[in-house]
């Protein structure tokens, strides 16, 4: 029998009034759901990011990424790996987002 998928509820990150700021771009997935961005540490030259569910996600509601100023990508990481793995619409949607309108960063 085939195993069904878990699903998770997006969680914005602590202190997003002071830290994290929540970033007006909204992605959907080609599934339908609806994703929210949170960045900070926007002065460096590694800003971080954090990817939200709006509402449940099937395996995972949550990615942790950071973005390089200087290579325009992601930064090598699991959380990265796991979005391009799973769910390569949105991170191809992000990826193109933040190199053609450095969203804020």
């Amino acid at each position: 029998m085939a195993r069904k998928a878990r699903s998770y509820t997006g969680n914005p990150p602590e202190g997003e009034g002071d830290m994290w700021v929540k970033h007006p771009l909204l992605l959907r997935a080609e599934d339908g759901t609806k994703w929210a961005l949170y960045i900070a540490d926007r002065n460096t030259p590694w800003p971080r990011l954090k990817l939200c569910a709006v509402g449940w996600a099937k395996n995972k509601g949550n990615y942790w990424l950071a973005w390089s100023h200087s290579k325009a990508r992601f930064v090598r990481s699991r959380e990265a790996g796991l979005l391009h793995q799973h769910r390569p619409d949105l991170y191809a949607a992000l990826e193109s987002r933040l190199q053609r309108e450095s969203i804020g960063l």
